[in-house]
């Protein structure tokens, strides 16, 4: 049985519009203004919330600002009743946090039709979330340990041979083993970075808080040489940037520009060129990045997801699949696209390309 929370400071309204949902078999908590209201959401959160606007001490879009302080109830529906000259308090309350509204004076069949699909969509959005979660869980265990023990392997056998060994080893060799420690490390510590990034992009909202006038061309430059750096592959670099600003977030153009370089360097020869421009046009920002290695097959492409790998067999290197999705969905969160184009075959290569649309592209 589903719980509603009415709150009106108007007794006799209230009463019957208790009456009215406890007929349909409902569950109905009903609170005489908003701090009771409050109080009765906080220690009885309820499947969704009826709320006037208009009430003394507190009004219904300060209530809806309360409620949705409380993590418990940020996904929990919020209706609104208003009078039909209320319109601007209406708007002050979806912009509040409010789901939807309904104007009073109001029909049996409208209340409850309002309810129930506000209360079947809430159903939706949950089960589509612990959908999610059960994915999550099951690539999680899928994938980690094998992409986890990896790197790990590796430090544990140079820390085993420096352990043994070390009054036969040589300062050049011990720095080599130091040296091979460390790097494997770092890369333990990103791969452990990207699944808890991906995770909390699965199952949780982020706000791409986007810093206004960002130089684009200088991220991008930054992160470039420095993914060129970790691969050790500096001379195989080729950046070409123009100027170009934008107002989003730092932090995401720096993941998403990483994942795709990474994945360029990580998936070439040694030798060969990865190439980075940077273009801009009137309706357009264009981040592409190019690599000469052996491409990815189209049905490859259309499998291509979050915890797939391509080819493991024949690529010892791991991760693709998580980089590229976690690119995805941060690009798309700060209102850009990533397109991936390639032809398998010998030296053709791989091109993936970040598109911002100018509506980002600062004044």
């Amino acid at each position: 049985m589903k719980t509603i929370l009415v709150i009106d400071d108007d007794r006799a309204f209230l009463e019957l519009i208790t009456e009215i949902l406890k007929a349909a078999d409902y569950l109905v908590l009903d609170a005489n203004g908003a701090m009771d209201g409050i109080r009765i959401a906080r220690d009885y959160p309820p499947d969704l919330v009826l709320c006037d606007i208009r009430m003394p001490v507190m009004n219904g879009q300060d209530v809806v600002r309360r409620l949705r302080e409380f993590e418990f109830l940020r996904e929990t529906p919020i209706v609104l009743m208003t009078g039909n000259a209320d319109l601007p308090d209406m708007r002050a309350g979806m912009d509040a946090g409010a789901d939807d509204y309904i104007a009073k004076p109001f029909g049996t069949a409208d209340l409850l039709r309002i309810v129930q699909n506000h209360l079947e969509r809430a159903d939706q959005r949950r089960q589509r979330a612990e959908t999610a979660l059960q994915d999550l869980k099951h690539n999680l265990g899928v994938m980690l340990p094998r992409e986890l023990l990896t790197p790990l392997h590796g430090i544990i056998g140079c820390a085993s041979l420096l352990s043994m060994d070390a009054d036969r080893l040589s300062r050049g060799d011990i720095k080599e083993f130091a040296d091979n420690i460390q790097q494997l490390a770092t890369e333990l510590h990103r791969l452990t970075g990207n699944f808890l990034l991906y995770a909390k992009l699965e199952t949780a909202h982020l706000s791409p808080h986007p810093d206004k006038d960002l130089r684009i061309d200088d991220v991008v430059t930054t992160v470039a040489h420095d993914v060129a750096e970790r691969h050790k592959r500096g001379g195989d670099l080729v950046v070409q940037v123009t100027p170009a600003t934008a107002s989003v977030s730092h932090d995401h153009v720096v993941k998403v520009t990483d994942e795709l370089l990474d994945n360029a360097f990580k998936f070439s020869t040694a030798g060969s060129p990865v190439s980075v421009r940077l273009q801009t046009d009137q309706n357009t920002v264009q981040l592409t990045i190019e690599d000469q290695g052996r491409g990815i097959a189209p049905e490859q492409l259309k499998q291509l997801g979050a915890y797939v790998q391509l080819d493991q067999r024949r690529q010892e290197q791991a991760g693709l699949g998580l980089g590229l999705a976690i690119a995805f969905r941060l690009a798309a969160l700060i209102g850009g696209t990533v397109e991936l184009t390639s032809k398998p075959g010998l030296a053709v290569g791989t091109r993936a390309r970040l598109t911002l649309p100018a509506s980002l592209a600062a004044a």
